[in-house]
C-alpha cells in the first residue's frame, strides 16, 4: 500500500495514503516521492503524490511549508510550463 509523501517530507511515521493530490512544490522529497510529474511553474514542480487525509487537510489550510495544492494555484499569476496535453487537462481539474 502507497504511503504518504508529506509523512515522509515531514519525517513522521508514514501513514496509509487516502488517495493522491496535485501540488506545486520544490521540496525534494516531496518530488522525488511524485507518482506523476505534469511540468512546472517557474521553480516549483506540478506533481501527483500519494497522501494521508490528516496532510491533505494540512495542504488544503496551507500549513505544510513550502507545498501548495495545485489547484489553488491555477488563479495566481505565472504560466504553468505543461509538459503534455493530458497534462494540461489535468492541472484545469
Amino acid at each position: 500500500m502507497p504511503v504518504c509523501a508529506i509523512c515522509m517530507h515531514l519525517s513522521r511515521s508514514p501513514q496509509v495514503a487516502a488517495g493522491t493530490v496535485g501540488l506545486l512544490t520544490e521540496e525534494p522529497r516531496i518530488v522525488d516521492a511524485a507518482i506523476e510529474r505534469l511540468g512546472r511553474m517557474g521553480t516549483e514542480q506540478h506533481i501527483l503524490v500519494h497522501a494521508c487525509s490528516e496532510h491533505v487537510v494540512d495542504l488544503y489550510r496551507g500549513r505544510i511549508l513550502g507545498v501548495r495544492m495545485a489547484w489553488k494555484a491555477i488563479t495566481e499569476p505565472g504560466p504553468l510550463d505543461l509538459q503534455s496535453p493530458a497534462a494540461a487537462f489535468a492541472s484545469r481539474v
